[in-house]
């Protein structure tokens, strides 16, 4: 199987970007919409809509070049992974922030499982070199 170029990569990433955010939205808005005036038990999905890409939108954003956390794609997306919690933890201490709920904390760390996923199909050789690096600073060989 031949490498994607970086800038096929980038506009692959692009498109998967742009279709996350648009059922996303969709998620929030019509899918919630609809659950609930017909009474439909989804088992939560409609109340953790965004939660369920929220890690994998903005990982996106930063490997497409929006902004950059570090250089370590594995590291970045347990950073997001990882603000996304503190955040929900923190809706539960502080109101106004917004509402906790734990279904929401399970579809982050759902999304961020399935961008971990996501990088070892686009950028394999960037998930490796990535994740030895991480198991080398935290003591591993």
């Amino acid at each position: 199987m031949k490498t994607l170029t970086v800038i096929n990569r980038k506009w692959i990433l692009l498109a998967l970007l742009i279709a996350l955010i648009i059922l996303s939205y969709l998620l929030t808005t019509d899918y919630r919409d609809y659950i609930y005036k017909n009474g439909i038990n989804d088992f939560g999905l409609a109340d953790v809509g965004y939660n369920i890409f929220a890690v994998t939108t903005l990982s996106l954003s930063s490997w497409i070049g929006l902004f950059k956390i570090t250089d370590n794609k594995i590291i970045g997306i347990a950073v997001i992974t990882a603000g996304y919690l503190l955040l929900e933890v923190l809706s539960g201490i502080l109101p106004f922030i917004g509402t906790y709920d734990t279904m929401d904390l399970l579809a982050l760390l759902f999304s961020g499982g399935i961008t971990i996923m996501l990088l070892f199909l686009i950028d394999s050789e960037a998930f490796r070199s990535d994740f030895s690096d991480v198991r080398t600073y935290f003591g591993g060989k």
